[in-house]
């Protein structure tokens, strides 16, 4: 099963594969870095790319990031609710 956003083929989405994605939309990373990111290459993640198997746990997380609540975690959304980066 292919995960969309996993980009260590782990079958989950972690938060540091999140911020991975955002960099990728706003062009700071290549989409080579994590081509499973974005499965439709609009630049937003959607509900259906976020997670094909929804628990309420999936739920939750999803909604941690999907701030106006519209089923899409835009980059802006991703990167307000992204920890700091790790130094």
């Amino acid at each position: 099963m292919v995960v969309v956003g996993d980009c260590d083929g782990d079958n989950a989405v972690t938060v540091d594969e999140l911020v991975r994605g955002v960099n990728i939309a706003l062009g700071m990373l290549p989409v080579s870095v994590c081509p499973a990111m974005d499965a439709n290459g609009d630049g937003q993640i959607a509900m259906s790319e976020f997670a094909t198997t929804w628990t309420d746990a999936k739920v939750e997380e999803f909604m941690r990031y999907d701030l106006n609540g519209d089923g899409i975690i835009t980059a802006a959304e991703c990167q307000a609710t992204a920890p700091p980066p790790k130094r």
